[in-house]
C-alpha cells in the first residue's frame, strides 16, 4: 500500500498533496504516537454502548439494511479550493490587465527600466497562476463524491479515496479514536500491522468538530449501532435519519448547497 492515503494519482491533478485536506492521512508505515498533525487521542470503543442521541450530522447519502452510506470527511470543505481560487484568479487578473495597460504605453514611451518591470512582473503572474490551477486541480475535473460505506452484512468498510481507488477494510479490524488536529477533531479509524502500533491504514470519519466531543461521540454511536447493533438498534438508526444527501446520483445543486449552510 502506498506510503499516502490520500493523494491525487490516476486522476487530472498537477499536484500530488492536494490543499485543503486534512493533515495526519500520511500515517502508513508510522507507529500511530509519531503520526504528525495528531496531537491527542481520546480511544473509542467499538464493543461499547454509548448512551447519547444519535446524530448523523446530514451525512447519509443512502441507507438500507445492508449498507449504510455517507460522505467522506472532507466534503464539507469542498468548493474552498475553487472558492480560494477565482479569488485569486480574479486578483490575478486584474493585476495583469495592469501590465498589459503598462506594456501598451510602452510602446509608445520607449523606456527600458519600464520594460523591465513590466517584464518581470509579467513573469511573475505566470508562476503565481501556476499554484492556482494546481489547487483548481483538486475539485475540478474529478469525482464529485467520496464516500464512505459501512456494510453490516459482510462487516467491510469502502472508502473511496481521491484517486478514485476504493479501500477495503475489515470493521471488525478497525480502531477508533477521537483524534486532535490544528483545525478541529475529528474521528480517524486505523489499522495495525502485526505488532499492533504501525499504521496501515487510516480514514477519517466524515463529520469533525472543533468544541465538543460528545457530538463526535454521538455521531460514533451512530456508525457504531448500525454496524453492531440488532433489528431494534437498526430501527433507533433508521429513525434518526431524517435528511438523506442525494449526491450519488447527481452533484450537489446549488440550492440544495445553500439550505445545507
Amino acid at each position: 500500500m502506498s506510503g499516502y492515503i490520500v493523494d491525487m494519482e490516476g486522476r487530472f491533478r498537477l499536484t500530488k498533496k492536494p490543499p485543503f485536506l486534512t493533515p495526519g492521512y500520511q500515517a502508513v508505515g508510522q507507529k500511530l504516537d509519531n503520526v504528525k498533525g495528531i496531537h491527542k487521542r481520546v480511544p473509542l470503543e467499538k464493543d461499547k454502548t454509548y448512551d447519547v442521541p444519535l446524530h448523523p450530522q446530514q451525512t447519509v447519502v443512502q441507507f438500507n439494511s445492508t449498507y449504510l452510506e455517507t460522505t467522506g470527511r472532507n466534503e464539507r470543505r469542498r468548493g474552498d479550493a475553487v472558492g480560494w481560487g477565482l479569488f485569486l484568479g480574479f486578483v490575478g487578473l486584474s493585476v495583469s490587465n495592469g501590465i498589459i495597460f503598462a506594456v501598451m504605453r510602452f510602446i509608445t514611451n520607449f523606456n527600458i527600466i519600464y520594460l523591465s518591470v513590466c517584464l518581470i512582473l509579467a513573469f511573475s503572474m505566470v508562476l503565481a497562476f501556476c499554484p492556482l490551477i494546481s489547487m483548481l486541480s483538486t475539485e475540478l475535473f474529478t469525482t464529485w463524491h467520496s464516500p464512505i460505506r459501512f456494510n453490516r452484512k459482510t462487516r467491510k468498510v469502502y472508502v473511496r479515496q481521491y484517486n478514485r481507488k476504493v479501500e477495503v477494510y475489515n470493521w471488525d479490524d478497525l480502531t477508533f479514536f477521537i483524534a486532535y488536529i490544528n483545525e478541529d477533531r475529528d474521528i480517524r479509524a486505523v489499522t495495525f500491522d502485526q505488532d499492533g502500533e504501525t499504521v496501515t491504514g487510516m480514514f477519517a470519519l466524515a463529520f469533525q468538530n472543533n468544541v465538543f466531543d460528545k457530538s463526535l461521540i454521538s455521531y460514533f454511536e451512530f456508525i457504531r449501532r448500525y454496524m453492531e447493533g440488532d433489528d431494534q438498534q437498526l430501527k433507533e438508526v433508521k429513525e434518526a435519519i431524517r435528511y438523506i444527501y442525494p449526491i450519488h446520483e447527481k452533484r450537489e445543486t446549488p440550492l440544495m448547497s445553500f439550505k445545507r449552510l
